[in-house]
């Protein structure tokens, strides 16, 4: 029993890099871009304390200092919403749905107070 646990704790350490759990060890993964920065701006947008709709990308740095509400289709009329438009989020399925929400939100009076790199800070007046 133990020679078994210990073949298949082999196999799974050999097929890390094949799978995303490899990313983690290329130096390229924890590489600092232009996109990070600009998500780190667009933390930085939203005040402490407000209740916001985030995009999974940002959630988890803005929820230790906001009420945190996940960004979706469903509209919940937060007065601040953090979208990311620059790459595909769960839920939307699709960089087109997730525009389309930030087209709704402006045209219900959501004004932007942040946008680079592909995210987008709103608020309602």
């Amino acid at each position: 029993m133990r020679g078994w646990a210990l073949l298949v704790l082999a196999a799974a350490l050999a097929l890390v890099p094949f799978f995303s759990f490899g990313a983690l060890f290329a130096p390229s993964f924890h590489a600092e871009t232009a996109r990070t920065r600009a998500a780190g701006r667009a933390v930085a947008a939203v005040p402490d304390g407000v209740l916001v709709e985030a995009a999974g990308s940002l959630a988890p740095a803005l929820s230790p200092r906001t009420r945190t509400l996940l960004w979706d289709r469903t509209p919940r009329g937060a007065p601040w919403v953090a979208a990311d438009v620059g790459a595909g989020n769960f839920p939307f399925g699709s960089v087109h749905r997730q525009i389309a929400r930030v087209e709704t939100l402006l045209a219900q009076g959501y004004r932007v107070v942040f946008q680079e790199a592909g995210y987008m800070v709103l608020t309602r007046p």
